[in-house]
């Protein structure tokens, strides 16, 4: 007798088969942390904040491993005395962009320290497994997740700032940042302080409408006298600029090394604003940008414009040279201040 075949039966079957076989892997692949996704379109906002701890903690044992061993082998990048560059500067770069770059493939982080034959003789230093893991007041602070698609993002590392301060043993202005930019805009970042003794004077992050550390919250800027804090070695005009747009009133210029630790001074109440009327480059600024983003601050240039972070297409684009006005409050009356005066100088 010959076989009567149900067509119709048999693509029902087939047609439940891959229905089933579709929302199987769909759920396997979900239910996978996203390094190990490799269609990876969106990632967490929450696990690329807490990866984004993790690489600055990471970059800071570096930096203090590379001063307690007294292995600093100083260089300068322009081959003059001005601009110098560390063992400790490679070690942590190395740390941080591995630890970003493992978690998320295919994030764009761009790095102060991207010399790539420097960074070849450091590609021995343990980085350390991938983990997503959060600190539990990241995880009380933002209880609900947020997808972000990784094509808006763009993320600026400094592995350490005030390297001049760090090879004169001024720790305390040292600091590895984190930087985290939607479509060009600075929206978080991470500023750690490696040196630092107290734990809750260490690491500083925030992300806007999402949450920020204990730390940052219920800070309010003095108000005895004008506090503002400047670059120590790359000031430029900035003194002369300060007395001249506020005249008349009491002030307190503060010399200090490094743009996050100045950011940290004025986010915990120690300085009304950090003025910069130099060059300088943007891996210095998304942190403490996004930083005082989220507190509802604003930094911007003295013509009070936003810095773009955009991943950078020429050399030219990683430096901001219109100047930095940084404050949690009264940033307009800054800027109102600065708007008569001449626009940023280049760097001594």
């Amino acid at each position: 007798m010959p076989i009567q075949w149900n067509y119709p039966g048999i693509l029902a079957v087939l047609a439940i088969l891959c229905i089933s076989f579709y929302l199987m892997r769909e759920t396997l692949f979900s239910s996978l942390p996203d390094v190990f996704n490799p269609s990876i379109s969106q990632i967490s906002l929450r696990s690329l904040l807490c990866v984004s701890i993790l690489a600055a903690q990471r970059g800071g044992l570096e930096v203090k491993r590379v001063h307690d061993g007294k292995t600093k082998n100083v260089k300068d990048k322009d081959g003059g005395t001005i601009n110098p560059v560390t063992d400790g500067d490679f070690r942590s770069h190395y740390v941080m962009m591995r630890t970003l770059v493992d978690a998320f493939p295919g994030l764009k982080v761009i790095s102060e320290e991207h010399d790539d034959a420097l960074e070849a003789h450091h590609t021995s230093v343990y980085v350390g497994p991938v983990d997503k893991t959060c600190p539990s007041d990241v995880l009380a602070a933002i209880p609900y997740d947020t997808k972000i698609p990784l094509d808006h993002l763009q993320l600026w590392i400094d592995p350490l700032d005030a390297t001049q301060e760090y090879t004169e043993d001024l720790l305390d202005y040292v600091t590895t940042m984190v930087g985290i930019a939607i479509k060009g805009r600075a929206v978080g970042g991470v500023i750690h302080k490696p040196f630092a003794t107290a734990a809750n004077k260490k690491i500083f992050w925030a992300w806007k409408d999402q949450g920020i550390s204990e730390n940052l919250k219920n800070s309010s800027p003095p108000n005895e006298s004008l506090k503002i804090i400047i670059s120590r070695s790359h000031s430029g005009n900035v003194d002369e600029t300060a007395r001249t747009a506020f005249a008349g009133q009491t002030l307190e210029i503060i010399p200090a090394g490094g743009a996050g630790y100045k950011t940290v001074e004025v986010l915990t109440g120690r300085a009304n604003v950090y003025l910069h009327t130099t060059k300088i480059k943007k891996w210095d600024l998304c942190a403490p940008n996004g930083l005082l983003n989220a507190v509802g601050g604003r930094l911007s240039t003295l013509a009070g414009t936003e810095v773009d972070y955009t991943a950078p297409v020429v050399a030219n684009d990683v430096i901001n040279t219109g100047g930095v006005i940084a404050a949690v409050a009264d940033h307009a009356t800054y800027v109102t201040a600065f708007s008569t005066l001449n626009a940023a100088k280049p760097s001594r």
